[in-house]
């Protein structure tokens, strides 16, 4: 074959830390950051929400960065934009990845897109743990 094909999918979800905050006011600015980031990398975020404490996002991963060097990237530079800020922000040190069949790729932006009416119901610890054992991780 002389062309390359790939068609990656990642869900990748994670905290912020101890202290921190999304704040409403700035989210939207960080999430524009977050997608400016993403297209830098060759890669594109198909859907990206999430709460006060946490972020979803479903990206489409360019075949040249890994998955932790993609997520290492948008959290480092993230947290440095959002220190402008606020001065006490960070993310926390790890983050969940989980893979994505473009059959599912609709239902899973669906899912992040009503993450603010989710957690009215269910606990972002609640939600890592269903995350966990629908992956069969520990």
């Amino acid at each position: 074959m002389s062309k390359s094909f790939n068609q990656i999918y990642v869900h990748i979800i994670f905290h912020v830390g101890k202290s921190a905050i999304i704040k409403s006011d700035t989210e939207s600015e960080l999430y524009a950051y977050m997608r400016g980031l993403s297209k830098i990398l060759s890669s594109q975020i198909l859907e990206m929400n999430g709460t006060d404490n946490h972020v979803h996002i479903l990206v489409s991963l360019s075949p040249t960065i890994s998955v932790g060097e993609f997520v290492n990237k948008i959290k480092s530079n993230s947290s440095r934009w959002m220190k402008k800020v606020d001065k006490d922000f960070s993310w926390q040190r790890g983050y969940g990845a989980f893979s994505v069949s473009s059959s599912v790729c609709v239902k899973v932006r669906r899912y992040i897109k009503k993450q603010k009416e989710h957690h009215k119901v269910i606990s972002y610890q609640d939600e890592l743990q269903s995350f966990l054992e629908h992956y069969n991780l520990e």
